[in-house]
């Protein structure tokens, strides 16, 4: 085909060309020369595979030539990577640009750039093609290794057993993770470790602090499969039982002073109850004597004094101003003369 145009460059072209037809050049004024711009990344990194086509696992850059109106790329052993528009229609590693022989094929993707692709590439073993999910193609970059994503929730277990039941038959469950935060790029390194955990549902726990009865007089704290019970003061744990009972200070004769007084138990403590002509100090809790018990106070004598002393006196007073009374009930009060003073009065 040919064109009689003197234009500098190729897409300036506006004659029209001349194809070759049974020996004659004969016109064809729809063909048009356009420019083409190659956007997408011009070096991209096949990775993914441990195993089959490993050599494959590498970079392509673009070539510059154009195979079915996409891009084609060619590694550094020689290998091409460019979109074959033929069954099976997608992107393919082969040893020649466009040639039906392959070594890997990504069918069902009609991305423009290598780059772009998406779905699952198949990958020879030599004697068939399977199907490898991790394969990728990248724009190639800093290398970038894989990362796990956090752990999935465990599926829901169906059968529970209670704890210490060795007959019952449980299921078991698993939780996953990903290599996707982020996936290993340009070769980077693929995540290591286990992408599963598995468990069995072999005990639901009991939280038996729930009931207000199994921890009384203490304070209850639920563990797997059982439960701690701490006791408060003045109580103390029956092994057997789990159960906190009163402790009986009184077997003890040291908690009270027994010259002074008597030991009496309660729930959860104790109680010192002093002997006649004691009391205790509220202070320090001691049994000490009375003072009663050395006889009669100052404060005592004083109040016996006056109290025999007043009535005394009002009886005197009561005689002398009544010792002339007349018939007729009349009083006529009279003082006591002074040679004549009352009697005195003592206190034996």
């Amino acid at each position: 085909m040919c064109v009689d145009d003197n234009s500098i460059y190729a897409e300036d072209i506006s004659g029209t060309w001349h194809l070759v037809d049974g020996g004659y050049f004969l016109p064809n004024s729809r063909v048009k020369v356009t420019c083409v711009i190659i956007e997408g990344c011009q070096t991209v990194r096949i990775s993914g595979s441990y195993s089959d086509q490993i050599d494959r696992m590498t970079t392509y850059t673009m070539t510059g030539q154009l195979f079915d109106d996409r891009p084609g790329y060619q590694s550094s052993s020689g290998d091409f990577l460019y979109y074959y528009n033929q069954d099976p229609a997608g992107w393919h590693v082969g040893p020649g640009l466009g040639s039906e022989v392959k070594a890997m094929y990504l069918p069902n993707d009609t991305s423009i750039y290598a780059d772009g692709t998406s779905e699952t590439w198949y990958l020879s073993n030599g004697t068939d093609f399977l199907l490898n999910r991790l394969v990728r193609v990248s724009c190639a970059g800093a290398v970038v290794d894989g990362q796990w994503s956090n752990w999935g929730s465990w599926a829901t277990c169906h059968t529970y057993c209670t704890c210490g039941d060795d007959n019952c038959l449980t299921n078991a469950v698993q939780r996953t993770r990903q290599c996707i935060t982020p996936p290993p790029l340009n070769g980077g390194s693929n995540c290591t470790g286990d992408s599963s955990q598995e468990r069995l549902c072999a005990c639901l726990d009991i939280d038996e602090c729930t009931n207000g009865g199994v921890c009384v007089n203490g304070r209850c704290a639920n563990t797997i499969g059982s439960y701690n019970c701490t006791c408060n003061n003045g109580y103390r744990k029956n092994p057997t039982t789990q159960r906190c009972a009163d402790i009986d200070e009184c077997v003890d004769d040291s908690v009270c002073d027994t010259e002074k007084s008597s030991c009496t138990n309660t729930l959860g403590g104790y109680d010192c109850i002093c002997d006649s002509g004691y009391r205790k100090n509220p202070r320090t809790q001691n049994c000490e004597e009375t003072q009663d018990a050395e006889g009669p106070s100052t404060g005592t004598i004083v109040g016996i004094s006056f109290g025999v002393a007043i009535p005394s006196v009002l009886l005197i007073i009561g005689f002398y101003y009544c010792k002339v009374c007349k018939r007729d009930g009349s009083v006529t009060p009279v003082s006591p003369e002074p040679s004549a003073p009352p009697p005195p009065y003592s206190i034996s």
